[in-house]
């Protein structure tokens, strides 16, 4: 299900799933298959969505802490760059951190 919704969360093109690319092992293609033929209890909606959520914020904001990352080594030490690029990593720590707390009511 994660690689499903950060799939959602990352292309455009939602029409053109390309679901064999995602799935790569036969517990993920039965989960789905399952997902597909049943009806699914989930005990607490609320519960799943706020895990779910958390989960994209995480990868969003490790994608943009790679990026940056990737650009901090690539910065000059005495470019006043530098000091910008670390201060927006270490605000992406602390988001990190504070998804733990990220819920809809």
């Amino acid at each position: 299900m994660k690689k499903l919704l950060i799939y959602f969360y990352e292309y455009d093109e939602k029409n053109q799933i390309n679901l064999e690319s995602i799935l790569e092992t036969t517990e993920e293609r039965s989960l789905l298959a399952d997902i597909y033929s049943k009806e699914l209890n989930i005990d607490d909606p609320i519960k799943s969505i706020n895990h779910c959520l958390r989960i994209l914020k995480k990868h969003s904001l490790n994608k943009t802490k790679n990026r940056l990352k990737t650009e901090l080594l690539k910065t000059d030490r005495n470019d006043p760059k530098l000091i910008e690029l670390m201060k927006k990593i270490k605000r992406i720590n602390q988001d990190l951190v504070d998804t733990k707390n990220l819920e809809i009511q």
